[in-house]
C-alpha cells in the first residue's frame, strides 16, 4: 500500500494476527485492498529486500508493520 510518498508493507506474522486488507485500506482512505504479507522476516525476505531496494532507488520511504509471532 502506498500513502503519499511512503510505501507500507503489512505482515500478519505467520497468520497470528487477523488483518483485513480491505478494511485497512478503507481506514487509510484508499480504495481496494492492501496486500498482507505473511512472513517478511522468514520466507518472504526476498519480497522485503526488493521493496527496500525500490524505495531507496526511488527516494521513497518504507514502513514495515510487523509484530513478533505469538506462540
Amino acid at each position: 500500500m502506498k500513502i503519499d510518498n511512503t510505501n507500507i508493507m503489512v505482515c500478519d506474522c505467520g497468520g497470528t494476527m487477523a488483518i483485513d486488507g480491505k478494511a485497512l485500506a478503507k481506514a487509510c482512505q484508499l480504495t481496494g485492498s492492501t496486500d498482507i504479507a505473511t512472513s517478511l522476516c522468514r520466507v518472504q525476505t526476498d519480497r522485503l529486500s526488493k521493496s527496500m531496494q525500490a524505495a531507496a532507488k526511488n527516494n521513497e520511504s518504507l514502513i514495515v508493520a510487523c509484530t513478533q509471532e505469538s506462540d
